[in-house]
């Protein structure tokens, strides 16, 4: 799993650096996008969790909450993101991990990840409809 998660934030990181040729921190972007995915992710999984053990207030508790309640999950969630990728540059490994991928081993990461964000977004937006 922790594997997924590095090639993620390299595809991501990958994608970024080509769009604007290595400006504009794009590390910072990968984690960005790679947060808010793993994000509607979790809160996915803990509307399935609230749904089938009928548990209420899970979900419903956090977004009925104060802004200052949120961001009491919020940050520590972005933060323990940045701590598994910034801590003594540990993007910089992950890079060199992946960066040397056949092109066709390239074209298949490609399909996965976007398999993967198209994936998030229908399964957030259809719980966010359904429930």
């Amino acid at each position: 799993m922790y594997r997924a998660y590095r090639y993620a934030f390299f595809k991501f990181y990958d994608w970024f650096y080509n769009l604007n040729d290595g400006r504009d921190l794009p590390q910072l972007r990968a984690a960005g996008l790679l947060s808010i995915l793993t994000a509607c992710n979790l809160h996915s999984l803990l509307t399935i969790v609230e749904v089938i053990f009928g548990i209420e207030g899970v979900i419903t508790g956090f977004a009925s909450g104060s802004k200052l309640k949120i961001a009491y999950i919020v940050v520590p969630y972005f933060l323990i993101h940045h701590l598994l990728l910034f801590n003594n540059g540990y993007y910089k490994t992950i890079i060199k991990e992946f960066q040397n991928e056949s092109d066709r081993k390239k074209r298949k990461g490609n399909i996965k990840i976007i398999t993967y964000i198209f994936a998030t977004i229908v399964i957030f937006v259809s719980f966010a409809v359904i429930w």
